[in-house]
């Protein structure tokens, strides 16, 4: 929640009209939610569940990380301030899927299971939309394209700890794709209404870093 408080304070900030960060949570309509799809998958058991936190928290730890650099000091100091909360949920879902891959010989099928099963949801974080790319080009916006070396990376190594079987995928792929994500904190309202104001030569009024 903390998150999405800061995004939409700024959102608010950007876009004007007399939006707080109450009006993107509380007063839009419902087809104007979007999330990746691995969000949006049923529940699912345990370790399907860990599996689901496993995959996006390492995304949002990368993506954190290097939103750092953004030329847009607000969206910096977000990222630097929220990154010591994604990478403790990144910790615990690492934690529990090594204790599932290296328990019982049933929490490690189930947890293998999870793994090929969300494995083509994943495609879909790396996977810019046109507002992103215009941000990416002037330099606010993360560049997602390239953070899955890393992400692959921190999911190899954890899989490894954990005993289990990593997923071989072939270059370009396919993935499920079509929700696009607008993920809760929804920092993609905040590039589209950069790229939106920009586009217009609007100055951008003037924030405080958080």
């Amino acid at each position: 929640m903390a998150q999405q408080e800061v995004f939409s304070q700024y959102a608010g900030l950007l876009e004007g009209n007399g939006k707080t960060e109450n009006s993107y949570p509380y007063h839009r309509d419902v087809r104007s939610f979007y999330n990746a799809l691995l969000l949006e998958m049923p529940k699912g058991n345990f370790a399907e569940t860990i599996v689901k936190s496993l995959f996006f928290d390492a995304f949002q730890y990368h993506f954190y990380t290097a939103l750092q650099a953004s030329s847009d000091k607000q969206l910096a100091a977000i990222a630097e301030k929220s990154l010591k909360e994604v990478s403790y949920h990144l910790k615990f879902s690492s934690e529990w899927a090594v204790r599932l891959g290296d328990g019982t010989p049933e929490s490690k099928e189930k947890i293998q299971e999870a793994i090929y099963t969300y494995w083509d949801y994943c495609g879909e974080l790396f996977d810019p939309c046109e507002s992103e790319k215009e941000m990416i080009a002037s330099g606010v916006a993360v560049d997602i394209s390239l953070l899955k070396p890393l992400w692959e990376k921190t999911i190899a190594d954890t899989l490894q700890e954990a005993t289990l079987a990593y997923p071989l995928s072939k270059e370009n792929a396919w993935f499920h794709k079509g929700a696009k994500m607008a993920f809760i904190p929804n920092i993609l309202d905040i590039y589209w209404l950069k790229c939106n104001i920009y586009k217009s030569r609007t100055q951008v009024p003037p924030g405080k870093a958080i």
